[in-house]
């Protein structure tokens, strides 16, 4: 499966304009589900909740593009890198500190499924912590495993940031818990 990045014109799209609203459409990987741009409008993280194989090695990643080039007359020229999720299916993240560091829940939302079943190692829910410092190369500074069990159903779903940008607030949607991890930013 293919994913697809819109570039909307807000303003047109109220007002009816339908398909003339579409600015561009690029590729975003298997099954886009999230984004985050960066305060200054420069930069935007994708969340591929699905398998992108020809990516890395679990096929679960974060992608980063380049705004002002999505909404340029070269958009595809946009991308920037990805980094590996850091578990099975990301789906919500935050960008902390000063938006250095993103937060990706992880979300297992498959962990019933054959593949997840027969390798349960292969499929965890947890939060990775990656620095988007450098946006082009993305990396995993640390794996937060699931509190109750990585290969639970507890279903990470969203991530907010407390005030202080760097407290997460983490539901879990499976066993019906809220998450609170205290980072350690410096």
């Amino acid at each position: 499966m293919n994913g697809l990045l819109a570039v909307i014109d807000v303003d047109m799209a109220t007002k009816g304009m339908g398909q003339a609203s579409i600015i561009t459409m690029i590729a975003a990987g298997c099954n886009p589900v999230r984004a985050v741009e960066t305060a200054d409008g420069q930069h935007l993280f994708v969340a591929a909740r699905g398998r992108n194989r020809h990516f890395g090695q679990s096929g679960y990643q974060v992608f980063a593009f380049h705004v002002p080039t999505l909404v340029s007359n070269s958009p595809n020229n946009a991308f920037l890198g990805y980094s590996e999720s850091g578990g099975t299916a990301p789906v919500g993240m935050a960008l902390f500190n000063n938006d250095n560091l993103l937060a990706v829940a992880n979300s297992n939302r498959w962990n019933g499924m054959p593949e997840c079943l027969a390798h349960p190692e292969n499929c965890t829910a947890s939060v990775a912590i990656l620095d988007v410092s450098n946006p082009g190369s993305p990396t995993i500074q640390q794996i937060i495993p699931n509190p109750n069990n990585p290969n639970s159903p507890d279903f990470p779903r969203n991530i907010t940031v407390g005030p202080d940008d760097s407290t997460l607030y983490v539901p879990n949607f499976g066993s019906e818990m809220l998450e609170v991890i205290t980072t350690s930013v410096k």
